[in-house]
C-alpha cells in the first residue's frame, strides 16, 4: 500500500513539473530572425521574440560569422545561442527524477532477511 501511495505522489510531482513548461506552437527560425533584422525590427523586439519562443537554434561555428556579416548584433546572436537550453535541462532533470523514483518505488520497503 505504501509503495502505491509513494508511486502516486512521485507521479503527481513529476506531472506538476512537466506541466509548468510553456508549450510553443511554432519555433522561430534563424532565417526568420535574419529577415526581421534586415527589415529594421529592433534588437529589443527580436530579443523579446527569442525569449518568448525559447527555440533551440542549431548554430554551427561557421554560421556565427555569416550571422554577424548579415547584420545580427552580438546580443541577438548570444540570445540565439542561449535560447531554449534551460527547458532542455529541466526536462532532462525531470526525466532523471522520474526514472530514479520509479526504480526506488520498485525496491522492497523492508530489508530482506
Amino acid at each position: 500500500m505504501r509503495s502505491m501511495i509513494r508511486r502516486a505522489a512521485v507521479f503527481g510531482a513529476i506531472t506538476l513539473l512537466m506541466c509548468g513548461r510553456p508549450l510553443s506552437a511554432a519555433a522561430v527560425t534563424v532565417d526568420q530572425i535574419l529577415a526581421l533584422a534586415k527589415s529594421g525590427v529592433t534588437d529589443v523586439v527580436i530579443l523579446a521574440l527569442i525569449d518568448r519562443d525559447r527555440s533551440i537554434f542549431a548554430i554551427e561555428p561557421e554560421q556565427l560569422v555569416t550571422l554577424q556579416r548579415e547584420g545580427l548584433s552580438e546580443k541577438v546572436i548570444l540570445a540565439m545561442l542561449k535560447s531554449g537550453h534551460e527547458e532542455g535541462e529541466r526536462a532532462a532533470h525531470a526525466d532523471a527524477a522520474y526514472t530514479s523514483a520509479w526504480i526506488t518505488s520498485a525496491l522492497p520497503n523492508e530489508p530482506q532477511r
